[in-house]
């Protein structure tokens, strides 16, 4: 954004600004991880309808508050308009989202759920914690962590999935092009614990499928 905009930006109201932060900042919370395919446009109208939320929320309680010091009477109507924003944005994206989502299939108006691509839909989904995960280079060589949930305590949980398709995994077993089983690893050697645990970082590049185990 050019700085002239900036400028332009900072000398509005207080209040529009405090309406406007309040309406980025819930739409940041609403759709983290599954704002991909949005637009400039999608991000501007749906921070305009959180700042309707805070917008709504500090007339009722300016109203409703009795008299008060006038700095109080200043900075406790946006500060209420801002959680009420963000408790907003944490409902949509916890709950009133999904529910949204499946009743739009369940009555046959539509199963897509926005996302760019079904990997991105993945990520942006509620789902169950995976169990293992195979992890497939373009090599031949087959990357495995069997069960994922000794590694829930590790410095960054039992794996991680990019964005852009990369996988962070702890590797416990390999199998190479042309083995006939699957060699063991130990990505954590509890005899020398502060070794740490070794996590494997695999860009997308590399990749040729990923299966991915969850419970039912």
């Amino acid at each position: 954004m050019p700085m002239d905009h900036v400028d332009a930006l900072l000398k509005l109201p207080y209040e529009t600004l405090a309406l406007l932060a309040s309406g980025y900042l819930s739409y940041r919370l609403a759709y983290t991880g599954k704002d991909a395919a949005h637009s400039t446009v999608d991000v501007i109208f749906t921070t305009c309808v959180f700042a309707f939320i805070a917008k709504l929320t500090t007339v009722f309680f300016a109203l409703a508050l009795p008299p008060q010091p006038e700095v109080l009477a200043w900075l406790l109507p946006p500060i209420v308009g801002l959680i009420c924003a963000l408790g907003a944005a944490a409902l949509w994206s916890s709950h009133l989202q999904e529910v949204v989502y499946n009743r739009k299939r369940e009555s046959g108006i539509s199963d897509h759920d926005g996302q760019p691509n079904v990997w991105r839909s993945m990520l942006a989904r509620r789902l169950a914690p995976p169990t293992r995960l195979v992890v497939t280079l373009k090599s031949g060589t087959e990357l495995m962590c069997d069960q994922l949930a000794k590694f829930n305590d590790a410095p960054m949980g039992p794996c991680l999935f990019g964005e852009d398709g990369s996988v962070a995994m702890y590797v416990t077993d390999i199998h190479k092009p042309g083995a006939t089983s699957w060699e063991e690893f130990e990505p954590y050697d509890p005899e020398f614990p502060a070794w740490g645990y070794s996590m494997s970082f695999i860009p997308a590049s590399e990749i040729a499928s990923i299966d991915v185990t969850r419970p039912v």
